[in-house]
């Protein structure tokens, strides 16, 4: 999905689906986000093992089947890999590498990762536990749950920093960076 015409038929679709106003918002304002980074975001219905996937190597985020037919999965799917977008981010969208964002770990994140990724490394595990943990900190308005704010704008400023970005650059990228999650937290 590269123009606004494919997001657009994309977005009605997922209405068609049932998928709520603040639904398509939160969608939509992923998937800009990713494109202002420079970040593709492929829509692949034949991807049948997983909700979706990021590679950090080519700036693409890929949709799976599993996520475009469920509204609810498509938004905790684009939350989790937007989390990865960041972690590239953090390390230099130019390069294969990635950083943690800082940001804290839930139990659910800590259990999805013990139950599936016992097969990669401790940097891939960490990456892994703040992807999945997002995805239970952010509010997904597709379901009746609530989360608690986090004041993800601080928390990114200290990451930031405490990953080598000076304090006013730690500050500026955490202001273009936590608006957009900022808005789903409940």
């Amino acid at each position: 999905m590269k123009t606004n015409l494919e997001l657009g038929e994309f977005l009605s679709e997922q209405a068609a689906q049932g998928m709520s106003s603040d639904g398509l918002q939160m969608v939509e304002s992923y998937i800009r986000s990713c494109w202002d980074k420079g970040v593709e975001v492929v829509l692949d219905p034949s991807m049948s093992h997983a909700f979706g996937s990021y590679d950090p190597a080519d700036n693409v985020l890929t949709l799976g089947g599993p996520a475009l037919s469920d509204p609810v999965q498509l938004i905790e799917t684009l939350e989790h890999e937007f989390i990865h977008v960041l972690q590239d981010e953090m390390a230099g969208l130019d390069n294969a590498e990635m950083r943690s964002l800082g940001l804290p770990s839930t139990a659910d994140g800590i259990h999805a990762v013990a139950s599936s990724y016992g097969h990669t490394t401790a940097d891939v595990q960490q990456l892994e536990v703040e992807a999945h943990s997002a995805e239970h900190l952010l509010n997904n308005p597709e379901t009746l749950l609530t989360r608690a704010s986090s004041g993800l704008e601080h928390d990114l400023a200290v990451a930031y920093t405490a990953n080598g970005l000076s304090p006013l650059d730690a500050a500026l990228q955490a202001t273009l960076d936590a608006p957009l999650l900022e808005t789903f937290l409940a």
